[in-house]
């Protein structure tokens, strides 16, 4: 596949996605390069791009933190405690982000 393609599936897809695709793509290492390009170019304001960016981003971090805040001193004497407050995380994580596409925000503030 050539770049001029690459860079027209990858306009059409962000057209479709555009709201997911600005939150996952500080997680996605491929998606952390292009799809601050692809906002620009598609007009996107730099309010709405910074508001979907440091979102998932102080999520994230929050979390971690928390996380090794709360759990470290306990887990460090029972280490098998790790894997459900892991799996509790994820779930969460997967929660929200199942109900942020049943409440994705109408793509007519974007233009």
């Amino acid at each position: 596949m050539s770049t001029k393609q690459w860079w027209k599936r990858a306009e059409k897809t962000f057209e479709k996605y555009e709201d997911k695709a600005l939150i996952l793509s500080i997680s996605l290492p491929g998606l952390r390069l292009a799809v601050p390009f692809l906002a620009g170019v598609k007009g996107i304001s730099v309010k709405t791009f910074y508001l979907y960016s440091t979102l998932p981003v102080t999520l994230w971090a929050c979390g971690y933190f928390l996380l090794g805040f709360w759990y470290f001193p306990i887990a460090s004497e029972q280490p098998w405690l790790f894997i459900p407050v892991f799996l509790v995380y994820v779930a969460a994580l997967a929660l929200r982000s199942i109900l942020l596409t049943k409440k994705s925000p109408s793509k007519s503030h974007l233009s």
